[in-house]
């Protein structure tokens, strides 16, 4: 099996490659259409910066996708890894270990997901889903409105500082796709990803537990979401309990441009990172324009209906 995945992780993606000439498309007619703006190097920073808490949760989502595993769930994950983060810290946690108590009930939740799924024999998009509702709404019954301050210099810069003229979310981004790329294309546990994903009745035939690689797909799918709810409440300085649900359809819309099967066996993060680019692009270009939010998610949701319908395409086409 090692011998038939080894070529495969070194190959780019036709998908990366698509999703790569609408990014460059993308920039081209933003750069044309407000080019002062759109070309200053503070504006550059700023796409990275907005886009860093959706591509670093949408790497992850990749993950659980490609086993089959759709992870609805990672809403809450944020808004509770960050309200977890902002009571560890007033409680006088040190940061790392506030940082690795959030990741920890984020991994938790993941746990909690994989494991409902495998007891009831429940998909696990049904189960995330309500997961996620369920866990809104017990955040919001205990927290009600109250809003969590999430201060300090250190995780302040985490979420709003510079190294040089880059932002550090941006930079946490980019290690997060390099390492769900490593796991996804040069780990036995990535190629048994897509390998449940392809046909996990034969994969069971050949002797691997389906149900603990979906378990494990959900849990990192969780601890990248914790990652994301981090920088979100860093990058804002507070976290309510439903500040996770306005990354639902960025994330989902990045994910499947970037050409990852929603049914499973394939997942590219190289395209979702681009997706997530393509998106950034064109929510800045949108910006600059002055055209409000409801806009950018009208454009989020035509991304995920135009991938899908292309994939189902696909598809019939190889059948």
């Amino acid at each position: 099996m090692s011998s038939q995945a080894a070529p495969r992780a070194h190959r780019v993606s036709p998908e990366a490659v698509r999703v790569g000439i609408i990014w460059i498309t993308v920039l081209v007619l933003v750069a044309v259409s407000a080019p002062s703006a759109f070309l200053s190097v503070a504006n550059v920073a700023n796409i990275g910066l907005s886009v860093a808490v959706t591509g670093v949760v949408a790497v992850g989502l990749t993950l659980a996708i490609s086993t089959g595993a759709v992870d609805l769930s990672y809403p809450v994950v944020m808004s509770l890894s960050g309200i977890t983060l902002a009571v560890l810290l007033e409680s006088g946690w040190p940061l790392l270990l506030a940082l690795a108590g959030t990741l920890c009930v984020a991994a938790l939740v993941g746990l909690t997901n994989g494991a409902l799924s495998v007891v009831f024999g429940v998909d696990p998009l049904i189960t995330t889903l309500a997961t996620n509702t369920i866990l809104v709404s017990l955040l919001i019954i205990f927290t009600g409105s109250e809003v969590f301050a999430v201060a300090g210099e250190t995780i302040e810069h985490i979420g709003r500082g510079r190294i040089g003229s880059i932002p550090v979310p941006l930079i946490i981004f980019a290690a997060c796709a390099i390492l769900g790329a490593l796991i996804l294309t040069r780990t036995v546990i990535g190629q048994k990803f897509t390998t449940v994903g392809n046909n996990s009745l034969a994969s069971r035939l050949t002797g691997i537990r389906v149900a603990r690689v979906q378990v494990t797909a959900l849990v990192v799918s969780a601890a990248f979401a914790g990652i994301g709810g981090v920088l979100m409440a860093a990058n804002t300085g507070y976290v309510t309990a439903a500040d996770g649900e306005r990354y639902l359809l960025p994330v989902i819309a990045a994910v499947v441009l970037g050409g990852t099967a929603v049914s499973g066996g394939r997942g590219s993060v190289a395209g979702t990172t681009l997706g997530v680019l393509v998106l950034g692009t064109i929510g800045n270009g949108m910006n600059i324009h002055n055209l409000g939010s409801s806009s950018k998610m009208i454009v989020e949701g035509l991304v995920v209906l135009g991938s899908m319908a292309y994939y189902a395409k696909s598809m019939l086409r190889k059948s």
